[in-house]
């Protein structure tokens, strides 16, 4: 009947908002661990780049 139809397809539109509502959650989840570590990251780059630099600075010869 026409009135299970609808019913089907309301379950179905569901089952995809629930999938979509999930996705959403876990790249929500994954966006604030990523900016959460970004200080991390940003620390380790700085400390790198001092490295370089003071290895370049070691090999670079000042004239004389």
């Amino acid at each position: 009947t026409e009135l299970e139809q609808q019913r089907f397809q309301l379950t179905t539109e569901e089952k995809q908002l629930r999938q979509k509502l999930a996705d959403e959650k876990r790249v929500y989840t994954q966006i604030k661990n990523d900016l959460k570590n970004l200080p991390n990251h940003v620390e380790t780059l700085k400390a790198s780049v001092e490295k370089q630099q003071k290895l370049v600075e070691s090999k670079t010869v000042s004239p004389k």
